[in-house]
């Protein structure tokens, strides 16, 4: 128990580990513990069993909560995760119910995780919208207090918004998703581009002069230091983000959006450059108000947090 009320063990499973934090209902609870994620399913739950008798040694825990990367339909089954292949229609509830005896839930690391930013003691938000930048492109919806997943547990896959009609290839076969414009994988890409264009040749020379290996974190570093080419690149790349939330403005109206994954990890600068590039677009911004632009606060244990809380709602607490 903390501060008298009941622990949920949260789980953040993604493409390399298997991470665990013991959540209350104002928040995280001392340190994470991990493992490495095996690589064949039936070892799977293994792994996450032996992270919960590991946590159960310290604490009482009363609920398990998954965050996954992928698929999570509504009934906990994992349909299918781009990062962790071999979860194709894994029952990840079921399982997990039936090794802990407790009450489980489980989502998409980043619904959990917009759950995670929308209750943060004493800055509650009724309705949010989180956007996770890395690889690819993920999001979370707080709606009218209430954490939404859609008809089938899918919602929040915005990365696949089209942008660009007939733009560039994407993972998913189509063309001019969001996230092949605007993921932290997208400003890397741009990025090469401009040294390949001989315009960034300092961004060039911070990953050491050779332009395959230049990536969107040397862009970032130089803008967090001044340097206007590469404050350029991410006032660019700034500008590719809003244009998928002015879109989401226009869809949900929510007061906060909060971004989220490695990209965000550049703090203020990347805030700032997303803030600034959303005012300039967002629809009707005299009438509407803007949203307000916040970086994570859990950073990359919002979406075992958001899992936690929601499996402590299991128990009405």
């Amino acid at each position: 128990m903390a501060d008298g009320g009941p622990l949920a063990l949260g789980y953040d499973i993604g493409g390399t580990n298997i991470r665990a934090i013991p959540v209350a209902s104002t928040g995280p609870v001392g340190e994470w513990t991990h493992v490495r994620r095996p690589d064949r399913p039936e070892l799977m739950l293994d792994a996450i069993v032996g992270l919960w008798r590991r946590a159960a040694e310290q604490h009482d825990i009363a609920a398990i909560g998954v965050g996954c990367a992928g698929v999570v339909d509504c009934s906990g089954v994992v349909r299918t995760s781009p990062n962790i292949a071999m979860l194709s229609h894994y029952p990840m509830r079921e399982l997990v119910a039936a090794a802990t005896g407790l009450p489980v839930a489980v989502d998409n690391d980043a619904t959990a995780a917009a759950w995670a930013e929308a209750s943060v003691p004493g800055r509650w938000v009724d309705n949010l919208a989180l956007v996770t930048f890395g690889t690819g492109i993920g999001g979370g919806f707080v709606l009218d207090g209430r954490l939404y997943r859609g008809a089938s547990g899918f919602a929040g896959e915005i990365g696949h918004m089209t942008v660009v009609a007939g733009g560039i290839l994407c993972v998913c076969r189509r063309r001019g998703c969001w996230e092949r414009y605007a993921s932290g994988s997208a400003l890397g890409h741009q990025a090469r581009d401009a040294v390949a264009a001989g315009r960034a040749p300092t961004v060039l020379a911070a990953a050491g002069g050779e332009t395959r290996a230049v990536q969107g974190e040397h862009v970032l570093r130089l803008a967090a230091a001044g340097d206007p080419v590469a404050e350029g690149l991410v006032a660019e790349h700034a500008r590719w983000i809003a244009l998928g939330l002015d879109s989401l403005a226009n869809l949900l109206d929510p007061s906060v959006f909060v971004l989220g994954g490695g990209v965000s990890e550049a703090g203020e600068t990347f805030r700032a450059a997303v803030e600034a590039a959303y005012h300039h677009a967002v629809v009707d911004r005299e009438a509407r108000g803007p949203a307000e632009i916040r970086l994570s606060q859990y950073g990359d244990r919002a979406g075992a947090v958001g899992a936690g809380l929601v499996a402590l709602d299991l128990l009405g607490g």
